[in-house]
């Protein structure tokens, strides 16, 4: 996912060559049906996940069985579902078995998750995300893309067969309407990132019944929406 290249680095008092290392980057379409769709920008790994993702969060399935075959192949991604449609988005269920966080458990799972992105960390070029309980991160992906670090870890929890209604999404990422919308169509009920949050964001997370939490580091964040989140003595 990363690779090793020369550079001319200029600083305030030096010019020098020196090696570096820079994100690796690959452009493949996807087809479903024998129909093109989507074109990924995306890094080179987990493409199985990356797709599963994919389908579920834009809407063209809500079974893993509704996937027929999938072919990664190095030119092309080939999909066959039994049904060629999108599924409109439906109000996250919330729940007893729905785990009810707090902030420090939030900041905590933060701090942890900042830690794992190696990959930021050695390039810069990378986003991140996480899939959580309320005490460890369960699912961990960086990806150049951060719709794509997003889909590969709600891809690998959907192919385990993992149940999202009691998980927290963790992003590095803006959180955008249509990364919001990826949320709620896997019915995860918390997402969080380190970064802001769009006004269409916020709209469709009161809607749709999401907690969302931007800013969420160094002991603080903003809530947004919140239908879980606990404060003590309240």
């Amino acid at each position: 996912m990363k690779t090793e290249v020369e550079i001319i680095k200029v600083t305030e008092n030096k010019v020098a060559t020196e090696k570096d290392f820079v994100a690796q980057e690959m452009t493949i379409p996807l087809f479903i049906n024998d129909t093109p769709i989507y074109q990924f920008d995306c890094s080179p790994s987990h493409l199985k996940e990356l797709v599963t993702g994919f389908l579920y969060t834009e809407g063209w399935v809500k079974e893993i069985d509704e996937i027929v075959k999938m072919e990664t192949k190095p030119e092309k991604i080939l999909v066959y579902l039994k049904e060629s449609k999108k599924y409109e988005l439906q109000k996250i269920n919330i729940t007893k078995e729905s785990t009810s966080y707090n902030p420090e458990s939030l900041w905590e799972l933060m701090t942890i998750f900042q830690n794992k992105s190696i990959l930021f960390q050695e390039t810069g070029g990378f986003h991140a995300a996480a899939l959580a309980t309320a005490k460890e991160i369960v699912y961990f992906f960086e990806d150049i893309g951060r719709h794509n670090a997003i889909d590969k870890v709600l891809g690998c929890a959907l192919l385990g067969r993992v149940k999202l209604n009691d998980k927290i999404l963790l992003t590095t990422c803006r959180l955008s309407h249509k990364i919001v919308c990826k949320a709620i169509r896997v019915g995860i009920p918390i997402v969080a990132s380190r970064a802001a949050v769009t006004d269409k964001a916020i709209k469709l997370a009161r809607e749709f019944n999401l907690t969302l939490v931007g800013f969420a580091r160094e002991k603080r964040m903003n809530i947004y929406n919140n239908c879980l989140l606990q404060f003590p003595g309240g």
